[in-house]
């Protein structure tokens, strides 16, 4: 299925103003290297080097890659990223639709090979041109799909456009867009392997240094109807906002939670006769019995050695990838070698007590999330309704079944009178034509209404909420 997230451009403004610094100081803990008798403050910076800070271009590439990083892990390479860098006179393509360039290695390459911003100022308007012309451009699925219909009409073609950039917003960004779109849309997708977008977001983040806000024409906005295929937003923040502002956009643009697994014992770094328990954010998708951004579950003690297929000897309702929100930090990098090196771990339900619901475990190198079945397994062979002191079910529906029965029970259908097949009967429901056609008609209704009622019949009380209520 083609949606909105299989497509998304990311456009980088890659001109002069993206050189400016923005404010934020690298921490240079070089003394951290020494011996730890010293026991040197964090963040110490010898004398002979003077305090330094980002670039602008060096937030937004660490950003961008973030936003990938995080995609390619909880979605492999099903969802895909395009970076176009925009200079003064051209646009850079620092990757295609292919999956050989979803993955960091090639994008780091990239982005070295690209280099800094060029010292020439420029605009953004010629790489809106050739953002919208790569969505236009057939992913694999999409070329897939056109050999089998052979009508590009007929491909959906939604993706998401996503510009980085730091100025003052003199043009308007959003209409230029919208007009733009409309052109691709009507000349440029006559064109043979071409396809026209359907649907398309536009997210213009506007960048400027920490301490030095700017005050562009246009303020902060939320999601805006444009036209019938274009939906557009717009945000203006900080340097040191960038990084919650594209976690946030992640988030909300393919429907990820985080999980947040808590009291993860792990040993001190500089005290290895002491632990402390940690609490390690995760990355997943949305599954159908997450209903909070944000869910809590504690760190239960393993108890499968290597190999033996926790997460996999138990029946599980859904699974996903996960990843960690902080990678880089030591207690995510701590759990990840351990789940990755085939251990597998309990978590358990706060609220709920002692009461294990999830497990994390490695699947092919990668990091899954099972969610355990804690109600009756469907697998399993209910027991006999018989069963009264001892056994597991005694709320059967038995009951509601009688009545079930009653309100499905077939009875014979009489034939239609002599006088209603009369030849002169204009609106008679059974002539000669049609009366075997007539005659099964109750019964394939009383099919189509017993299939609509046991679609979803539970066998107990307690596994139905709505049959357990009462009325009056």
């Amino acid at each position: 299925m083609v949606d909105m997230f299989h497509k998304t451009v990311f456009l980088l403004d890659h001109t002069l103003q993206m050189t400016e610094s923005c404010g934020i100081l690298l921490d240079l803990d070089s003394s951290s290297r020494t011996s730890s008798r010293s026991q040197p403050q964090q963040g110490f910076c010898p004398s002979f080097i003077s305090p330094t800070s980002k670039s602008l271009w060096t937030c937004v590439v660490e950003n961008t890659l973030e936003y990938a990083r995080i995609l390619w892990d909880v979605f492999s390479d099903h969802r895909l990223i395009r970076v176009l860098l925009s200079n003064p006179q051209s646009t850079e393509t620092l990757n295609g639709w292919d999956k050989s360039h979803q993955n960091l290695v090639f994008m780091c390459e990239a982005f070295a090979k690209a280099g800094p911003p060029l010292k020439n100022a420029g605009a953004v308007e010629i790489g809106i041109k050739s953002a919208i012309a790569a969505l236009g451009e057939p992913t694999e699925l999409q070329s897939q799909i056109m050999e089998k219909n052979k009508y590009a009409s007929k491909v959906k073609n939604k993706g998401r456009v996503i510009c980085f950039t730091s100025y003052h917003l003199e043009s308007d960004l959003q209409e230029y867009f919208l007009n733009t779109l409309i052109h691709h849309n009507k000349t440029d997708a006559a064109v043979d392997e071409i396809l026209p977008i359907q649907e398309c977001e536009f997210v213009l983040v506007s960048l400027h240094p920490m301490g030095k806000e700017r005050k562009p024409r246009i303020s902060t906005t939320g999601f805006r109807n444009l036209s019938a295929t274009l939906k557009a937003e717009l945000w203006v923040t900080g340097a040191d906002m960038l990084y919650e502002k594209v976690v946030d956009l992640v988030m909300r643009h393919h429907d990820l939670v985080i999980t947040s697994v808590t009291g993860i014992p792990m040993k001190e770094e500089q005290n290895s006769t002491s632990s402390s328990n940690y609490d390690v954010p995760l990355f997943h998708p949305r599954m159908p019995t997450t209903s909070v951004e944000t869910t809590v579950l504690k760190w239960s003690a393993p108890t499968a050695h290597k190999g033996t297929g926790l997460g996999t000897s138990h029946p599980c309702s859904c699974a996903c990838r996960i990843t960690p929100v902080e990678v880089n930090s030591r207690p995510s990098t701590c759990l990840s070698n351990f789940v990755l090196g085939g251990r597998s771990v309990w978590l358990d339900m706060i609220k709920k007590g002692k009461f294990i619901s999830h497990v994390l475990t490695a699947h092919s190198g990668e990091m899954w999330m099972h969610i355990l079945e804690t109600s009756r397994n469907i697998l399993e062979d209910p027991p006999s309704i018989s069963e009264g002191i001892g056994g597991r079910v005694t709320d059967y529906r038995i009951p509601d079944f009688v009545e079930f029965m009653k309100m499905n029970t077939l009875v014979p259908y009489p034939p239609a009178p002599s006088h209603q097949q009369h030849p002169n009967k204009k609106y008679s429901r059974r002539t000669s034509s049609s009366n075997s056609q007539s005659l099964l008609q109750p019964m394939e209704i009383s099919k189509s209404r017993l299939g609509r009622k046991t679609s979803y019949w539970p066998l107990t009380i307690s596994g139905s909420l709505l049959f357990s209520v009462s009325m009056g």
